[in-house]
């Protein structure tokens, strides 16, 4: 009982244990403010939805002789709340996002855990800013690449495969909003894998020759992405397991470059 009480009185006085209850507290505060934002970004993105809907399906857009099929009379209505939702999280993603980095809540915690820890990590917001920026820079390019090749690329291939053997081609409309998302949501992480790598080494995480000892799980763990996120044939595996490996192979090779650049440099003085 004596080891016990013990063992609870450490955690509750831990760090981590600081940041939670400061977490908690923040949120029991903020709650309604949150809530609000989240309806507001609702109530705005849901008269447009017909509109988004309408230009993903524009016929322009499809592979030839497909049809976008309705199944019951409320999968449009379930389909727009399912949009005005999603955005209207990501409002609030966003928000909560700055106000961490912005007004420092859990500053004190975060600190007091990451010394425990002893990671190398940038101790001014200033520091976040570039990260920050070449993210969204990322992301924009990720969305660029599902939209102009994966997408037209995996809904032709799976298109004529079909009407290869004599089948017509008829998608729910849920599903084939599904299935765009998805093909952005994952080329939007594949494109964040240089910043991640980056950032691994940075915070002294994990080492460079870590990382190069990794390759192949890296490599599996990219098609394992694919398989959630995509439809499971080897095309579809291919593009979306792509950026991942391509990016983390060329930032490995950067970093390396740029290693032995360095041990050049101070062989020669």
């Amino acid at each position: 009982m004596i080891l016990q009480s013990q063992l609870h009185q450490n955690v509750v006085n831990s760090p981590i244990a600081d940041m939670v209850s400061q977490f908690r507290e923040y949120m029991r505060r903020r709650w309604k403010f949150y809530a609000t934002f989240f309806l507001l970004g609702f109530m705005i993105t849901f008269p447009m939805t017909k509109e988004i809907i309408a230009w993903l399906i524009d016929e322009r857009r499809l592979p030839d002789d497909v049809n976008i099929l309705v199944t019951t009379p409320v999968e449009l209505i379930l389909l727009q709340v399912k949009v005005s939702a999603n955005i209207g999280l990501l409002c609030i993603t966003i928000f909560a996002l700055r106000e961490i980095l912005h007004h420092g809540k859990i500053k004190l915690a975060i600190k007091n855990r990451l010394s425990e820890l002893d990671l190398n990590v940038p101790s001014t917001f200033t520091t976040y800013v570039p990260y920050i920026f070449a993210a969204s820079i990322m992301a924009i390019l990720g969305v660029l690449y599902s939209w102009n090749i994966l997408i037209p690329l995996l809904l032709d291939y799976l298109t004529q495969d079909a009407q290869g053997i004599g089948l017509s081609t008829e998608w729910r409309l849920g599903s084939y909003v599904g299935f765009l998302s998805n093909l952005v949501i994952a080329s939007v992480i594949g494109f964040q894998t240089p910043l991640i790598v980056q950032s691994l080494m940075k915070f002294d995480l994990v080492s460079h020759q870590q990382l190069k000892s990794l390759r192949r799980h890296i490599w599996f763990s990219a098609f394992v992405i694919g398989a959630f996120l995509s439809p499971p044939d080897p095309l579809s595996l291919f593009l979306v397991a792509l950026p991942i490996i391509f990016f983390f192979e060329v930032t490995i090779a950067m970093y390396t470059t740029s290693s032995t650049v360095k041990s050049t440099r101070v062989d020669h003085q």
